[in-house]
Order: C-alpha cells, then structure tokens, then sequence
C-alpha cells in the first residue's frame, strides 16, 4: 500500500496495526467502523490477527478491498467463534443487521418465485413465495418461469395429496374440506392419514423436486395395479391420471438427460460493480430452470461470489452434493464443512473442469453474460425516462429518488395512506411506508394526504428530488401546503391524474403542477409517462391492500365485539379454536360454547349476530 497522503492518515493506519497486532489468532468475525461508529464492511477470518494485520500493511494482501473503504475506517471491532463454521454464520447475521455498504447484500428478489416445503410444521405444506429465509423450510429456486413453478404446484397438488390451508384454517377444522372431497388432499387436520403417511409423502415430494421420480411412480404403479385386480376402477383411473400429470412435468422439466450428480452451477458476469450471478440447477440429471441475481460491490470477484454463495445457502435453499464455481473460495474447506453440517451429508465445491461439468459452468456463464445484459439495458430505459421527466418538469436532473403517496378509504372509515418509493427508476419496497390516517374529519381526502405528507417529511429520512400525489389540482395545491408547514425546503411536486374520455376519446394520463390548473401530458407511450404511471398504481395497490387489511381486523375486533359477552381475548379464542365466520355459523350456540369455550348467553348472542350479520373472513 501506498503511504498515507498525510501523517494523521499514516497516524490512524499505524493505529489500526498495532491495535490489529494484539488480536486474538483465533477464528472470528470482525467489524471495521467508521469514525461516527457506523459498520462499513464486515468479514470473517480464520485467523483474526492476520487477516486484519493484512489490511494495514505496507503491502496489503491482494484481496483486501479498494482503498476508499480503507481510508474511511477508523476503528476494527471482533467477536470471536468457536470455529470457522460459526463465523461464517455470525458474519451472516451481522450483515443482516448492519448492512454494511461495502458487503454483499442477497436482497429479496420478488420477481421470481421459489417453492417452499414447511418440512419443519407438523403437517408440512407445499407453496409458492418471493421471499426465502432461514426458518427451517426447504426451498427450491428460485425459477426464472413462474408458470413453470405454478405447473410444478399444480402437479403436487394432484400427485402427493398434501395440504395446502393456512394454519388457522387447519386447527379449525372439524370435518374435511372441498380439496379432500375432490381427492387433492390427504385430510390430515381430521385425521385421515397417520402422521408416518404424511411425512413419506412429503418425503417423495422432496424427491421429486429434486429430480428422483423413479420411486413415486414405481409405487404409483403398484397401487394402480391392485386397485385394477381388486376392481376399483375408478380409484385406478386416479392412479393413472397422477402417474400421467407426474411424467408430464419430469419431461417438461428439462429436455436433456445427463449422467451427472445432483448439483448448483454458479456462472458469474462482473463489469465495473456490477456482478451478476447465475445459478443453473441440476436435479436428476437434468437441467432445471433457474433465475439471476444481480449484485452491486467493489468486493474482488472470489470474495463477493463467497459472501453470495453463503447468503444464498443460509436461506434455507436445498443444498446438492457438489457445487461447480468459476472461482475457488479460499476458505472452501470452511464452507464445505458448514454446509455439509446443514445438508447431513457430502459437500464438495469444484471449479468443473471435466467436459460435462464445464459445459455447464461454461453454459452459466453465458447467461449469466446474457442477464447483465439484459439488466444493464433495462437501466439504460430507466436512466433515459428518468431524464426525461426531469427535464418534462422542468427538475435540475433526473430525479433519482421519487415517491408517491395515494389515500385509500371507505366513507372515511380505517383511512389509510401509502407512500412507495423508486430509487433510480427501481421500486425500493424496504423504503415504502403505510400510514393509519388519524384525521377525524370523515370523507375529506385532501386533509388525508395531507397529514401523511407532513407525517412523512417530520422523519429523518433523505429527502425525495420529487414528490407525487394521485390526483389533480386540488391534490397538489393541498400537497403544496403540507410541504411548505413541514418547514423541509422547497420540493418538487407533481400530481398524476387517470386519463379520462371526453367527446367519446380517452385522453392521455394528466400531470399537475403547483400553481398551474392545466394539466401537462406525456405521450402516452413515452418512458416517462409509463413510469410515473407505474408508481401511480403501486401506491395505490399498497394503500388498497393496507385498507383492506385494517377491514379485516375491524371485522375481528368491531363487528364481534359488539356481540355482549366477547372481547378481545374471547374473540382470539374463537378463531384459534374453529376458524373463520363460516365454521362458526355450521355451529349451533351449544356447540360454540362447547368448541369456543365461551358462556352460553355469549354463544348465543354471536349465533344470532351471525344470522343477522355477513361479515367476511379476513384470511
């Protein structure tokens, strides 16, 4: 490393050194601050002297990141671990906490679904999600198709029978629902199949996701046959039809068969910070479908496809027995021994060198080639509408963050407000906020976006280069307001209208600005017309969705207990014990007191509110 540019620099560089020199040469996790104490960059090692020693040496070890992290650092903090294995995790969950800016972050990528297998509930389920986590699930994907995945739901649900109702639902229930009746469920919530049954068909299911169809249709077969011998038609014709549905998607799955192991083929495109990462997954010898992940850092390349590789695993991801990368992690035997604890049984990382295995790292990189192309064309549309709203308004430049806030209510009853915000033409949903309106004024929606604006710029979040309401010029006049009272400075503003018919044409999406009562339009297929239009409708998706849950909480806490005799801990009760509003009207006032565990006078008011009453389940 060069010398410091100046001698307070060379002085706190020295510092670090020292106070490095006295570390333990034990595993552990450390932390490097900067002078205002907030976490910059987090790593484990497995010698902490050494690794730490290395950062401040004259000459640094070549995977130590770029010199402007180093020149913000002034303070390196530990924590010490029983083994390499426990750092890894620790350094997991602290980037979790801290989200450092100069780490590798997997963010929930809700674009893609993943399948999750809730192996670790009593009765476990099969579903489709956009978010995976360490909670003791199996998951698998994620799936650039999310047709494929829903064909692959489909197919367990007619092959394996399991249940698919939430949990609520389930402890509710006293007799088998519809899915049972239709032969889509095994019906273990009245006790229709013993727990070792379950847990064998959640075991084949596991089998089939992972490639291996072999036993399930071995076994469908034999039962089809017997049902065949012992004349039961009809039980066969079932048979037959899951055996079909099961062949059908093991030959949609791929259209190669290769004499390979189970295994994850990371491919990986790296052009200035921005690295993409793509995964090709081979189950049962073939190639399954497999989405990108798009990361930003200045980490070096093997460093920041590590961090992901750990991220990627810690998410409860099903873990194959051999793993093929492009670049070989120093601490391999680390990781190995971690995820060979997590998987129970053999982890090898291979850089694939033989012809199969480099057929396939070479095909990851390809389209791990072809996603960053795609991506960074994507952001070149983003940037170019950008700047064209920014110069259609009349903004000193593209405004790159931009948020938007809409009102949703029903006669002035649990008003809510929502406020989603883009960040360089991105939505960014761990940045939206939700606002319970507290004005009592009923139906007066102005007033409404008023209070969440003046809630939202009371707050120390960065200030927004411009603000959107939906509405029109009565909306950004009293927007207007708002902002001036907060005392924040002045803000661009803009209001985004639907386009409307007049004289039997739709006009285009209309845009109001302070102190103007004519509209400015867009072209209605330009890029900044569509993604103020984008914005518009996701803060209006998530104030409509935010109302809609607080609907349904009034209907819990409002609508029953009005009935004498039920607060809110009977009400609780209530649905914990028989479920929602259509188990309980089956449900005589005796059997309400009986299963609900509530006073006769009070079971046979809520019969009577229920006859007179229709109020929907919130679930």
């Amino acid at each position: 490393m060069s010398a410091p540019p100046n001698p307070d620099a060379a002085a706190r560089v020295e510092t670090l050194r020292e106070a490095a020199g006295a570390f333990p040469d034990a595993p552990g996790v450390y932390l490097m601050r900067d002078a205002a104490g907030k976490v910059l960059y987090i790593g484990k090692a497995r010698s902490l002297r050494r690794r730490v020693r290395g950062y401040f040496q004259a000459q640094r070890d070549p995977r130590a990141l770029l010199p402007p992290l180093l020149s913000k650092v002034a303070d390196v903090a530990y924590f010490l671990t029983a083994s390499e294995s426990e750092a890894l995790i620790l350094e997991n969950n602290l980037i979790k906490k801290y989200r450092p800016p100069y780490n590798v972050r997997l963010k929930d990528d809700k674009t893609y679904l993943s399948l999750k297998i809730t192996v670790a509930e009593e009765w476990p389920r099969v579903m489709a999600v956009r978010r995976t986590s360490d909670d003791g699930a199996v998951y698998f994907g994620p799936f650039a198709s999310a047709r494929a995945v829903r064909e692959l739901l489909r197919v367990i649900k007619r092959v394996f029978t399991l249940r698919t109702c939430s949990p609520g639902f389930f402890r509710g229930r006293t007799r088998p629902c519809i899915q049972h009746e239709i032969g889509r469920c095994s019906a273990p919530c009245t006790g229709r199949v013993t727990r070792e049954e379950y847990r064998r068909q959640v075991g084949e299911v596991l089998q089939f996701l992972r490639g291996k169809t072999g036993g399930v249709l071995a076994r469908l077969r034999r039962e089809m046959a017997a049902a065949a011998r012992e004349l039961r038609y009809e039980r066969a014709a079932v048979l037959r039809d899951r055996i079909q549905a099961l062949e059908h998607a093991r030959e949609r799955q791929a259209a190669q068969d290769l004499n390979l192991d189970d295994m994850d083929v990371f491919g990986v495109c790296a052009e200035g910070r921005r690295v993409t990462v793509q995964p090709l997954f081979v189950r049962g010898g073939r190639v399954l479908d497999a989405a990108p992940f798009h990361l930003r850092t200045t980490l070096p390349l093997a460093e920041a496809l590590r961090s992901f590789i750990m991220q990627f695993y810690l998410a409860g991801r099903d873990i194959p027995p051999e793993i093929i990368v492009p670049l070989m992690p120093d601490d391999r035997l680390a990781l190995e021994t971690f995820l060979r604890e997590r998987r129970g049984g053999r982890v090898r990382f291979l850089l694939g060198t033989r012809a199969e295995r480099r057929g396939l790292r070479e095909l990851a990189s390809r389209n791990a080639a072809e996603a960053a192309r795609g991506a960074a064309l994507r952001a070149e549309r983003r940037a170019e509408a950008l700047a064209e709203l920014g110069k259609a308004l009349g903004l000193p430049g593209p405004p790159r963050r931009i948020e938007c806030f809409d009102v949703s209510t029903t006669g002035g009853a649990q008003a809510t407000a929502s406020m989603t915000v883009m960040l360089d033409g991105e939505p960014a949903p761990d940045r939206y906020r939700r606002f319970r309106i507290r004005h009592a004024g009923g139906m007066d929606d102005f007033a409404m976006l008023a209070e969440a604006l003046s809630r939202r710029l009371a707050g120390d979040d960065p200030l927004p280069d411009l603000i959107v309401v939906d509405g029109g010029a009565g909306q950004v006049a009293r927007a207007a307001e708002a902002i001036a009272a907060a005392g924040r400075g002045a803000l661009p503003l803009a209001g985004i209208a639907k386009s409307r018919r007049a004289g039997g044409a739709r006009t285009a999406e209309r845009i109001f600005l302070p102190g103007s009562s004519a509209p400015l339009t867009l072209p209605e297929d330009s890029p900044a017309s569509q993604l103020l239009q984008a914005l518009r409708d996701e803060a209006h998706r998530v104030a409509i969705a935010h109302h809609r849950k607080l609907r349904g909480a009034h209907a819990l806490t409002g609508g029953l207990r009005s009935v004498p005799g039920l607060g809110p801990k009977r009400i609780r009760a209530l649905f914990e014990r028989i479920g929602g509003f259509k188990e309980m009207r089956a449900l005589s006032a005796e059997e309400l007191a009986a299963r609900g565990g509530i006073p006769a006078p009070a079971a046979a008011a809520l019969c009577e509110f229920l006859r007179r009453e229709t109020p929907s389940d919130p679930r």
